[in-house]
């Protein structure tokens, strides 16, 4: 028996850490087919969706400024996307190049970017939701 545990502690530290984390282009890969279907339905939402619900609001006799939050909340991606992005993607490269400890989390840190990404294109779409809900009823709070 202590052969053997001896024999897979050896095996085990011998391993190369790439073959344990795996290599950083397939994670990277994963990461970003996982966020395909993100991007595309949020990009629907803003080519197709948004325009229907400025109608929906202003046939309402409602303004984007009246619904207030519910309105500026679901755009805030779509303004702000590029400067979100850039220092990410700065993050990520210089995690890369610098830091010794990143291969050990780096397929949890990009599993908990698309997570976000994906919690935060659902978060929009609701919101875009409640607010065509909210003007058609009448219950915006003006």
């Amino acid at each position: 028996m202590q052969g053997r545990r001896s024999c897979l502690f050896t095996m085990i530290m011998n391993t190369p850490l790439a073959a344990v984390n795996g290599l950083r282009w397939k994670t990277y890969i994963a990461g970003a087919i996982c966020s395909v279907p993100a991007l595309f339905f949020w990009g629907v939402a803003v080519v197709l969706i948004l325009p229907k619900v400025k109608t929906v609001l202003s046939a309402s006799g409602h303004d984007a400024s009246d619904v207030g939050w519910l309105s500026r909340n679901p755009l805030f991606l779509v303004a702000y996307g590029r400067f979100i992005l850039i220092p990410i993607l700065t993050l990520l490269v210089s995690l890369e190049l610098f830091s010794r400890q990143w291969p050990r989390y780096r397929r949890l840190g990009v599993s908990l970017l698309v997570w976000l990404l994906n919690v935060a294109v659902l978060y929009g779409l609701t919101l875009l939701l409640l607010c065509v809900l909210l003007s058609a009823s009448g219950l915006s709070g003006r």
